[in-house]
C-alpha cells in the first residue's frame, strides 16, 4: 500500500509487505542449500555434473541475494549503486558488509553482517542436512 502524500512517498507504509518478501526470499535460498546438499551427495564423484550443479547453484542463490538486497535498500532508502550490485555479485563476502554499513550505519550495520554470518554458517548447516538426508535416504533404499 503505498501512499503519496504531494508527490511525497512514504517508505513506512510499506514495510510489512517488503519484510514478507524478504523473508520470503531467505526462507527459498535456505531451501535452494538444502537442495544443494542433496544433489551434492549424488553427483560428489561425477565432475561435469558437479561443475553444472556448482554454477546453477551460484546463479540461483546470487539472484535471490541481489533481489534481496533490492527490497531492502527500498526498505531503507538506500540506493543500491550497479557498483556496489556488481560487488555483492562477485565479491558476496567483502559486498555485503559493505553494503550493510552504507545502507544502515555503522552501529547497525555491523549488527547486520554478524545476522549475515550467522546466515551463512545456516546454510552451511542446512546444506549438510540436505546431504544427510539423501545419505538416509540411500541407506533405506538399500536396506
Amino acid at each position: 500500500m503505498l501512499q503519496v502524500d504531494d508527490n511525497i512517498t512514504t517508505v513506512e507504509n510499506i514495510k510489512p509487505g517488503f519484510f514478507n518478501q524478504k523473508r520470503n526470499l531467505l526462507v527459498l535460498l535456505l531451501l535452494t542449500f538444502f537442495i544443494e546438499g542433496v544433489v551434492l551427495f549424488f553427483v560428489e564423484n561425477d565432475a561435469r555434473f558437479g561443475t553444472v550443479n556448482y554454477f546453477g547453484h551460484l546463479a540461483v542463490s546470487l539472484t535471490l541475494v541481489v533481489r534481496w538486497c533490492y527490497l531492502d535498500s527500498l526498505q531503507n532508502n538506500y540506493k543500491i549503486s550497479k557498483k556496489m550490485t556488481l560487488l555483492i555479485v562477485c565479491l558476496n563476502l567483502v559486498g555485503m558488509p559493505i553494503y550493510f554499513i552504507k545502507s544502515r550505519g555503522l552501529k547497525k550495520g555491523i549488527k547486520s553482517i554478524f545476522l549475515y554470518v550467522l546466515f551463512l554458517i545456516l546454510n552451511m548447516i542446512i546444506c549438510g542436512i540436505g546431504y544427510a538426508f539423501s545419505l538416509n535416504i540411500e541407506n533405506l533404499i538399500n536396506s
